[in-house]
C-alpha cells in the first residue's frame, strides 16, 4: 500500500469519493447535509479543489481551493 501522499484533482464526478472536502465540519452538524450541494455550485462557478490525500490512511492530510477572482 501506498504511504506517500498524492494530489488528487476533486470535481464532480468525485465528490463522494472524498467526504473530507465536504468539509471538516463535524457530520452531525444540521447543515452538513448542506455542504456538497454547495460545492457541486461553486464548481460550476469555476472553484477548483486538490486534496493532499494518504490512501493508505484513507485520510486528508490538507486541501487547497481556489476560483476565479471576479467569483470570490
Amino acid at each position: 500500500m501506498n504511504s506517500e501522499p498524492e494530489i488528487v484533482t476533486i470535481n464532480s464526478s468525485n465528490l463522494a469519493n472524498y467526504p473530507e472536502v465536504v468539509c471538516f465540519i463535524n457530520k452531525k452538524h444540521p447543515d452538513h447535509s448542506l455542504k456538497p450541494k454547495w460545492i457541486e455550485k461553486r464548481f460550476e462557478e469555476g472553484l477548483r479543489v486538490k486534496l493532499l490525500y494518504i490512501e493508505e490512511k484513507k485520510k486528508a492530510a490538507g486541501f487547497l481551493e481556489y476560483l476565479p477572482g471576479e467569483n470570490a
